[in-house]
């Protein structure tokens, strides 16, 4: 299956898995995208809670894609700004 993690409907980090992170967990990830002011190639840290649970996606015609908020995360490390920021 496919796992998306996503900020405000914006993928930053997406990745095959065989497994769901349960409710109660926390991830890591490294942004693939800038959002927000959230640079790519950030380190952030988020909790699954019950309040924004995974949610499975059976519709998409490649199988299923399961969608991860990442509303409420804490940066670890802060990516590079974008060269236009210089």
């Amino acid at each position: 299956m496919k796992l998306q993690f996503a900020l405000s409907g914006s993928v930053l980090f997406s990745t095959e898995a065989d497994c769901v992170p349960p409710v109660g967990s926390v991830v890591h990830i490294k942004t693939t995208s800038y959002k927000k002011g959230l640079h790519a190639g950030s380190i952030i840290s988020v909790r699954i809670t019950e309040d924004e649970p995974p949610v499975y996606d059976f519709s998409e015609p490649g199988g299923l894609v399961v969608y991860i908020d990442l509303n409420g995360y804490e940066v670890i490390v802060e990516g590079p700004p974008a060269p236009d920021e210089g």
